[in-house]
């Protein structure tokens, strides 16, 4: 199991997520994008996520989006 250490998760991030306090979540972070494809890095390992629909329309521009380096 990757430690998210490793990808810049520090004790900030680790209490903003511990106040969402939703463990149906895994914290990831990008380190790829390829268009509407994201590859997130996280204590899974690494995985595919497509961009939902519905995150598209509610961003009124791309740069609203994830990107790589953003966590997720």
């Amino acid at each position: 199991m990757r430690e998210l250490e490793t990808l810049g998760w520090d004790e900030r991030l680790d209490s903003h997520w511990t106040e969402l306090a939703r463990p149906d979540l895994r914290p990831a972070r990008v380190v790829e994008q390829q268009r509407d494809l994201l590859i997130v890095d996280g204590r899974d390992g690494q995985r595919q996520e497509r961009l939902s629909g519905g995150l598209r329309h509610e961003c009124s521009d791309r740069t609203a989006l994830p990107t790589v380096g953003d966590w997720v």
